[in-house]
């Protein structure tokens, strides 16, 4: 996974490796985080494991695709691709 980012003179290149962020413990933050204080759990772990295992399909089909990319009226931008 890549991450760029241009804030004016500041330029920003990141490789991240997949297993890094999409793993058991990033599994289990996440549906923590979306749960919230909910006394039943709305999104499970193993829901959460199950959509990172489709993320990676994904990334092996469409090697290059841009997840997310957002541009500012002055020029700054952010590109995360897989």
């Amino acid at each position: 996974m890549r991450i760029r980012i241009r804030h004016g003179r500041l330029r920003l290149g990141l490789r991240l490796p997949v297993g890094w962020i999409l793993n058991r413990i990033s599994a289990r933050i996440a549906a923590e985080a979306i749960n919230g204080g909910r006394e039943r759990d709305f999104v499970t772990t193993d829901s959460v494991l199950e959509f990172f295992g489709r993320v990676r399909e994904i990334r092996r089909e469409f090697k290059g695709l841009t997840i997310v990319e957002a541009t500012m009226a002055s020029g700054d931008y952010v590109v995360i691709t897989l």
